[in-house]
């Protein structure tokens, strides 16, 4: 079965390590980054449209957590 991670909101201090980390970790260009960034901080949802396992699901909330993502599966 595949999860989907869906962005509510971010609390942070670094816009531009997180928008990398996010381009990195999805594999998005930085102009993509950047748009899925300004919705998440507007505080408008987004989702990253492929599923991934439950592992990768479990392991990405944590860290992208850490980052200061308020997200859910």
């Amino acid at each position: 079965m595949g999860f989907y991670l869906k962005f509510n909101g971010w609390a942070g201090d670094d816009v531009n390590g997180a928008t990398a980390r996010l381009a990195k970790m999805f594999g998005m260009d930085s102009g993509e980054a950047n748009q899925a960034m300004r919705k998440i901080i507007a505080g408008q949802n987004w989702q990253f449209q492929r599923p991934i396992s439950q592992e990768q699901a479990k392991t990405a909330r944590s860290y992208l957590r850490w980052l200061g993502f308020d997200l859910e599966l």
